[in-house]
C-alpha cells in the first residue's frame, strides 16, 4: 500500500491541472522528437521522449516533495502484483495471435510465427528491422518506454486524478489520453503519404479506442494492486512481444496484424475480472488516495 503523509505541496491542492500540464509537456516533446528531429526514423524508438519524459516525472515529483515510490513503484506486494500481469498478458496475447492465425487459415494462407525484431509501424513495410543487437535495443526501449509511460498515466495521473474524481472517472479519463497520445503515428503516416486523410482518421480512432482499452486494464491493475511494477511489466511484455513476434504469409510480415489488433483489447477488457479476483485472493491493498 501506499503510505503518503498529507502536507501543503500544491500537488494536493491542484491535482488534476499538475498532470494534465505535465502531459502537454511531455506531449509536446513527443511531437518534437516525431516532426521536427524524426528520430524514430533513424533509430526506430522515440527514445528521447521515454528518457527525457521520465525525467521530467522525476523532476515533478522532487518539486512536489514525493518520490517515485509515492507514484507506485516501490516493492510493497510485488510479487503477486507481477504474477497478475504476467498472467493476464499470456492470456491477452495467445487469444490475439491465435485470432489472427485462423483469419489468415480462413483466407487460405499458411501462416507461421518467426522472432524477428522490427520496429512498431502502421504498415510493416515501413518498419525497420535488425539483427540481435537491433532486438536488444527495441527491448531496451520497450523497457524505458513503459517507465516513463506508467509513470505519467498511471503514476501520475491515475494518483492525481483520483483526489477529485471517481474511480472509473480516474480510469477512463486517463485511458482516454492514452489513446489520443497514439493518434501522432496514424498522423505522422498521412504526413509522409502512406496512408490518405480516410486511413489516418479511421486509424486515429482505432488507436484511441483500442490504446485507451489497454490502458483502461492497465489502470485497473494499478488501482487494484496498488503497484505500478504490474502495469509496467505488462505494458513492456506487450510492446516486446508485438516487437518481436511475427506472422508471415506469401504477403509479408504481419498481414493480419489488425485482426490481432483489434482482438487484444477485447481479451484484454475481460481479464479485468481476473484481476478483480487474484487481487482479492492475494489480498491487495487498493490505491490509497493522495488526500486519503
Amino acid at each position: 500500500m501506499i503510505k503518503i503523509k498529507e502536507d501543503n505541496s500544491f500537488s494536493l491542492h491542484f491535482p488534476v491541472q499538475n498532470a494534465m500540464l505535465l502531459f502537454i509537456i511531455i506531449f509536446l516533446l513527443r511531437v518534437i522528437e516525431v516532426f521536427v528531429l524524426r528520430l524514430d526514423e533513424l533509430w526506430g524508438e522515440v527514445f528521447l521522449t521515454k528518457f527525457l519524459g521520465f525525467l521530467l516525472i522525476v523532476a515533478y515529483l522532487l518539486l512536489v516533495k514525493r518520490k517515485v515510490q509515492d507514484i507506485g513503484y516501490h516493492a510493497n506486494y510485488l510479487f503477486p502484483s507481477l504474477s497478475i500481469a504476467i498472467i493476464i498478458m499470456a492470456i491477452s496475447l495467445s487469444f490475439s495471435y491465435l485470432a489472427e492465425w485462423f483469419y489468415l487459415v480462413q483466407r487460405g494462407f499458411q501462416p507461421s510465427l518467426i522472432i524477428a525484431p522490427l520496429s512498431n509501424a502502421l504498415d510493416s513495410e515501413y518498419a525497420l528491422r535488425g539483427g540481435f543487437l537491433f532486438g536488444l535495443w527495441l527491448i531496451f526501449g520497450n523497457t524505458v518506454n513503459s517507465l516513463m509511460e506508467e509513470g505519467l498515466f498511471r503514476g501520475v495521473m491515475v494518483t492525481h486524478f483520483r483526489m477529485r474524481l471517481s474511480f472509473w472517472k480516474t480510469n477512463f479519463i486517463q485511458a482516454f489520453l492514452f489513446g489520443i497520445w497514439h493518434i501522432i503515428w496514424p498522423l505522422k503516416a498521412y504526413l509522409l503519404e502512406q496512408m490518405s486523410i480516410q486511413e489516418a482518421i479511421f486509424a486515429s480512432i482505432g488507436y484511441i479506442f483500442s490504446s485507451g482499452i489497454i490502458a483502461l486494464v492497465l489502470g485497473y491493475l494499478f488501482l487494484k494492486t496498488g503497484n505500478l511494477w504490474a502495469p509496467w511489466l505488462a505494458h513492456t511484455i506487450n510492446n516486446t512481444i508485438l516487437n518481436l513476434v511475427h506472422t508471415v504469409t506469401s504477403e509479408g510480415y504481419n498481414p493480419g496484424f489488425m485482426v490481432r489488433m483489434g482482438v487484444l483489447p477485447f481479451i484484454a477488457l475481460l481479464t479485468l475480472l481476473l484481476v478483480k479476483w487474484m487481487a482479492r485472493y492475494y489480498q491487495l491493498p487498493a490505491l490509497k488516495r493522495w488526500d486519503g
